[in-house]
């Protein structure tokens, strides 16, 4: 039978699974854009009303994403495991990362938010420098000394926020720094570094030094390379965020869509938010 979005109202759309378990494709006001796309058989529609499990009717409904049915603010499309369409974008944002610290792309460069010692925001350019799917996180370096290194010490609760211009993506990310303290790891971060890179960590004297404080080093003489280089090692630091929350916007289309992922356990959940 036809059904019209006068017909449903408040709803919640379910598709059945082979599991014979049912799937939460949507909740929210039922559109006419609901109704009239065809893409999931074998669908239930319940109504929102006294009872949340109140059959209205049974058909070829279906949505073509949750950001395409009016979903109310707050409004959380459920179930046990991902949807496939949130899958398919969380693999999306991996890939990304991946990307980004594998080659130039407009993921590479983020901006970084730390707790300043007065509890003021303070917020810095990285470059990201590996990515870690298994444990979803990403990795920068900078200066032992840097006023960052010791503001993620005392709060190590960080946000990061990525951006690409062209795409009209932006990400937002949240998450735990961790400062690596294992030699041989910071050795491995350090060796992926090529000439310019390590020439950085050259200097002994601490970002954020205003120069009419600086005086003149005396020459410091260096038995060998392997000496000099061991110094800029250890001036070093390779920072890993361990990321607990996703937001995920897009603004390309008329119809800005915005996600949001959290870390439960080992796994993630996801939800489409208003934008």
């Amino acid at each position: 039978m036809p059904y019209t979005a006068e017909q449903f109202g408040k709803f919640v759309l379910l598709r059945r699974q082979p599991e014979r378990r049912l799937e939460t494709l949507a909740c929210g006001v039922a559109t006419p854009s609901l109704i009239t796309y065809g893409r999931y058989p074998l669908t239930e529609v319940h109504h929102l009303g006294e009872s949340r499990r109140t059959l209205v009717g049974r058909g070829t409904l279906g949505c073509p994403t949750v950001a395409q049915a009016s979903v109310a603010p707050g409004e959380q499309t459920e179930g046990t495991e991902l949807r496939r369409d949130l899958q398919e974008l969380l693999n999306s944002v991996w890939r990304s990362l991946e990307s980004a610290t594998a080659r130039r792309t407009p993921f590479t460069l983020g901006h970084l938010g730390t707790v300043g010692p007065a509890g003021a925001p303070r917020v810095r350019a990285i470059i990201l420098r590996h990515f870690e799917q298994d444990r979803a996180s990403v990795l920068f370096a900078t200066n032992t000394g840097a006023a960052k290194i010791a503001e993620m010490r005392e709060n190590p609760l960080v946000a990061l926020t990525v951006n690409d211009d062209d795409a009209a993506v932006q990400l937002r990310m949240e998450g735990r720094a961790e400062i690596i303290e294992d030699p041989n790891l910071r050795r491995l971060a350090w060796e992926s570094f090529g000439p310019q890179t390590r020439h950085l960590y050259q200097s002994p004297s601490v970002p954020g030094t205003p120069l009419s404080e600086l005086q003149t080093p005396e020459p410091v003489e260096v038995e060998s390379a392997g000496g000099c280089e061991n110094t800029e090692f250890d001036r070093f630091a390779c920072v890993r965020i361990n990321l607990e929350t996703l937001d995920w916007l897009d603004i390309s289309s008329p119809e800005h869509q915005r996600c949001q992922f959290v870390r439960v356990g080992h796994g993630w959940t996801g939800q489409r938010v208003v934008p």
